[in-house]
């Protein structure tokens, strides 16, 4: 069907070129064709793009085979590259904040919001945080992380994302390696439940980590609840569909897929 004269231009990886810059480049291919520059093919890429060979398709004229290539680009974002449309509302953190104190101290607690809170009247954030949230200040922040007390209960330490997830579904919708981010924020919030001495000298490590589901949530902020036992009027620990739970001696990243799969 093909004929002897048909043949299957090699196509290979390392025929992309990343220039390492913003800049883009344009290349000769003179390996194509009958090797003059001059009538090979040409192409201009951007090296913020990654692009790969994802399908050659073959068409026969007259036992000559023509390779048309179709090219996948991803960004480099922290985003899929199609997020649903839940993800409009779960990235949504101006919304959680006209929403209610809770949500709004929880932006305190990520060295956010200062202005909600007029903390220009304190010397500091931590003096600021104390006054406006019940008598809390963060207790450990990093650029992924905060961790505080839970109001309600002080040998119960929450975490949550620096940046704005409405909950674990939209963590685990809306972001790429969802587990390794969420690993990152059981590691806050084990080191941050052992710094604060949460549980005291008899226990200072925290044993269990778990996380709310969407329809249980009280406060419209992911946050991870690590604590030992159970904690008083948060229903915890709890298995679907009221929470994710995991023990603490887990390794992050194992505990992070295990949270994530039982996630809706």
């Amino acid at each position: 069907l093909f004929g002897s004269n048909c043949c299957l231009m090699g196509l290979r990886d390392d025929n992309v070129i990343d220039s390492g810059d913003d800049e883009s480049w344009s290349g000769t291919e003179s390996d194509v064709g009958n090797g003059d520059s001059s009538t090979g093919v040409t192409g201009r890429w951007s090296s913020k793009a990654k692009c790969r060979l994802a399908q050659i398709v073959l068409w026969v004229f007259g036992g000559v085979c023509v390779a048309v290539t179709v090219s996948v680009v991803t960004s480099d974002s922290s985003s899929p590259p199609m997020s649903p449309p839940m993800c409009k509302s779960g990235l949504n953190r101006a919304a959680a904040i006209a929403r209610g104190e809770g949500e709004r101290c929880f932006c305190l607690f990520t060295g956010s919001c200062l202005e909600l809170w007029s903390c220009g009247n304190y010397s500091s954030m931590e003096q600021c945080q104390h006054a406006s949230c019940e008598d809390r200040q963060s207790l450990e922040i990093t650029s992924e992380a905060a961790s505080f007390f839970n109001m309600r209960d002080h040998a119960d330490v929450l975490t949550i994302p620096v940046p704005f997830y409405h909950d674990i579904s939209a963590l685990k919708h809306c972001r790429q390696q969802p587990e390794v981010f969420l690993a990152a924020l059981l590691e806050s919030g084990r080191r941050a439940f052992v710094g604060s001495a949460a549980g005291g000298l008899t226990h200072p490590s925290p044993q269990l980590q778990c996380v709310h589901l969407p329809r249980t949530i009280s406060v419209a902020w992911l946050h991870i609840h690590s604590f030992i036992g159970s904690v008083a009027g948060e229903q915890l620990p709890s298995a679907p569909p009221i929470a994710v739970c995991v023990n603490a001696s887990m390794p992050v990243l194992e505990a992070a897929r295990r949270l994530l799969e039982e996630t809706p």
